[in-house]
C-alpha cells in the first residue's frame, strides 16, 4: 500500500473492530521488490513506532534487533544470525526503533 492507503485500511480496521486492532510491520520502510512468484510483496510506504503510537496504538518491537536482517527478512549470517536474532528479542522489546518489526495494539471496544 502506498502511504495514503495503509492509513485509510487502519481506519476501516478500526471502524469494523469490536475489540482490538493488531498490526505487524516491518519498522519503518524496508524497500522489497515484488517478485515473479510474490508480485504483491513491493513494500511502498512504512510505519515507525511513533507513527503508530501517535495513531493511538501500543507498539512492541519483535523479531530482534534489524541490523541482524537483510532483505526480505531474512538473517544475516544465516543460522547464527536467527540465533542472535532470537537473544537480542529483548532488546528489540524495550527499544521498539530498534527492532526489526513492530507489534502495535489497539483497543476498540466501547
Amino acid at each position: 500500500f502506498d502511504k495514503v492507503d495503509a492509513l485509510a485500511m487502519i481506519g476501516q480496521m478500526e471502524r469494523v473492530s469490536r475489540d482490538l486492532v493488531v498490526l505487524l510491520t516491518p519498522n519503518g520502510f524496508v524497500p522489497q521488490a515484488p517478485t515473479e512468484d510474490e508480485p504483491w510483496q513491493e513494500h511502498r510506504c512504512g510505519f515507525g513506532p511513533g507513527e503508530l503510537a501517535n495513531l493511538g496504538y501500543e507498539v512492541h518491537g519483535v523479531g530482534g534487533v534489524a541490523f541482524l536482517r537483510k532483505p526480505y527478512g531474512a538473517f544475516r549470517s544465516g543460522p547464527v544470525g536467527q540465533a542472535l536474532a532470537f537473544a537480542s528479542r529483548p532488546v528489540a522489546a524495550a527499544r521498539p526503533g530498534a527492532a526489526f518489526h513492530l507489534l502495535a495494539v489497539r483497543s476498540t471496544a466501547a
